[in-house]
């Protein structure tokens, strides 16, 4: 498969409008002030009203924080099937008018240079083909002073009993049957490069910037043991985040 065909299959069958309500079932195992905890932490020294490009929207979680943060959020997202379950969520909390949602992609941002005072990034670099197009876009529409905050992860070896508790959690939350990540992914799996959070502070110093910080411990700040557990380990978390000099 080309690039193009890779996101474009991505789009269509593993960001559709049912992995997108898929997707969301999982606000329930995630914890909100844990995700804020961290965020807070990546962005600091960004104010409140300051504006915020988000590489990868999906179903809003993410937006939904950052917007009751104070900022002003500019989010993107490959799938409008995502994107639709965005906004719902967003005008269900009150939030859709401190946000602008639209459809794009991370390894080509529609946005001129210095536009944002942060880019933020959570679970999107591993399912991009060309993943470090994705950060050099990112350091290119940061104005000088702004905090680029990537969180992205990797996947780790299961046995059989952690991957089958894993997958009877997705069928309970979700729905989907044991196997479809198999099968989604059989045809283009080795073209998502999954680069490491050391490759992640690699590239954003090749673009410019100067890393402030690299997690590797996040799982334990934001969702914590128990989700991970239900997940059947098969998933952790790091993130990374810089600063454009001045």
């Amino acid at each position: 498969m080309s690039h193009q065909e890779v996101k474009q299959f991505m789009r269509s069958e593993r960001w559709n409008a049912s992995n997108a309500k898929a997707y969301d079932a999982y606000r329930f195992l995630s914890k909100d002030q844990g995700w804020r905890n961290l965020l807070r932490g990546m962005l600091q020294g960004v104010p409140s009203g300051a504006t915020v490009l988000e590489m990868g929207a999906g179903t809003g979680f993410i937006t939904s924080i950052l917007a009751a943060e104070g900022y002003q959020v500019l989010g993107f997202d490959l799938s409008e099937d995502m994107l639709d379950r965005a906004r719902q969520n967003l005008a269900d909390r009150g939030l859709s008018d401190r946000v602008s949602l639209r459809q794009g992609d991370a390894e080509s941002v529609d946005l001129p240079d210095s536009t944002v005072d942060a880019v933020v990034s959570r679970w999107v670099l591993w399912t991009l083909p060309r993943p470090r197009l994705a950060i050099a876009e990112a350091a290119r529409v940061l104005k000088p002073g702004g905090i680029a905050a990537f969180i992205d992860g990797r996947v780790l070896s299961q046995g059989w009993a952690a991957r089958w508790r894993g997958q009877l959690t997705d069928y309970f939350l979700t729905g989907r049957k044991p196997g479809w990540r198999d099968a989604c992914y059989a045809n283009f799996d080795d073209q998502l490069p999954r680069i490491s959070a050391e490759e992640v502070a690699e590239c954003l110093t090749e673009q410019g910037l100067e890393v402030r910080e690299v997690n590797t411990d996040v799982d334990r700040i934001t969702d914590g043991p128990v989700r991970s557990w239900l997940m059947g380990g098969g998933w952790t978390s790091h993130a990374v985040s810089a600063v454009k000099p001045i």
